[in-house]
């Protein structure tokens, strides 16, 4: 015996189950309803979908019997049809009579809209409410749609243009004398070309370039010593890392340990 009748209703899919007496959710009728779900959600002519129970009642959740049985377990579960349910792109209502406990509790909290009381009898019969949601269903996904464009398109505008959300500073310009003295400012700057090297930064990237032909050893010689030496023998000059230094503890006067300079 079937446990799901599937049948049109002009543009909805009702699907009717039933496990007597209280349309339990064992595992023969989890697989004909996911089976029914599958038709309904490739079926291009169908845009909605009713779940109904049976016997006056829509269901009291898991089967007793299947406890402890391999059945229990057994896939299609009832979070397979639940997961379905709410992936599902068509609008799906719960048509309630009777009990809706524990996983048929769920399996109608997975739908998108519930029905209760005598209206379930409407609903699997005529489906004329069901087309009332599918048409509410529709034009809240076009609002929906709608505001997010609107959105999307205000705040393309904003950046392109530049302008500040309400919770950021607002743009202060400098006036016409501020920008005036920036200006005088930048003058400073004007003799540096990064782009042609000084004479000084020439000599020091052709000292980098030639390699190290002696040995130096500046075991228990001061830092500064050390420096000038290196500066005498190069002819660059070296300027010390004043901070970092100061940051690992190293005292320009203080004597190394130990400090090889070699090819």
């Amino acid at each position: 015996m079937a446990m799901v009748d599937q049948s049109s209703r002009g543009r909805i899919s009702v699907i009717a189950f039933q496990a007597p007496p209280v349309n339990s959710l064992g595992y023969a009728l989890r697989v004909e309803m996911l089976a029914a779900l599958q038709r309904a959600a490739a079926d291009p002519g169908v845009e909605g979908i009713v779940l109904v129970g049976g016997n006056g009642t829509f269901s009291a959740g898991a089967d007793i019997r299947e406890f402890g049985t391999p059945e229990m377990i057994r896939g299609p579960s009832l979070w397979t049809l639940n997961s379905l349910l709410d992936d599902l792109h068509k609008p799906v209502v719960a048509a309630i009579e009777g009990m809706a406990l524990g996983g048929g509790l769920e399996l109608a909290m997975s739908c998108h809209h519930r029905v209760a009381l005598a209206t379930a009898r409407v609903v699997g019969r005529t489906a004329p409410l069901v087309a009332r949601m599918l048409e509410y269903d529709s034009e809240n996904v076009r609002t929906r749609r709608d505001q997010q464009r609107g959105f999307m398109d205000m705040l393309h505008a904003v950046d392109v243009a530049a302008i500040p959300f309400p919770d950021e500073p607002p743009i202060v310009y400098p006036t016409a004398a501020r920008w005036r003295e920036i200006s005088e400012l930048r003058k400073k700057y004007k003799s540096v070309d990064l782009a042609n090297p000084t004479e000084n930064e020439k000599r020091i990237y052709e000292s980098l370039e030639q390699p190290v032909t002696r040995t130096f050893d500046f075991q228990e010689t001061p830092l500064r010593a050390a420096i000038t030496q290196l500066q005498d023998e190069f002819n660059i000059p070296i300027l010390p890392d004043m901070p970092a230094l100061t940051d690992a503890g190293i005292d320009l006067d203080g004597t190394l340990d130990r400090l090889d300079v070699v090819e």
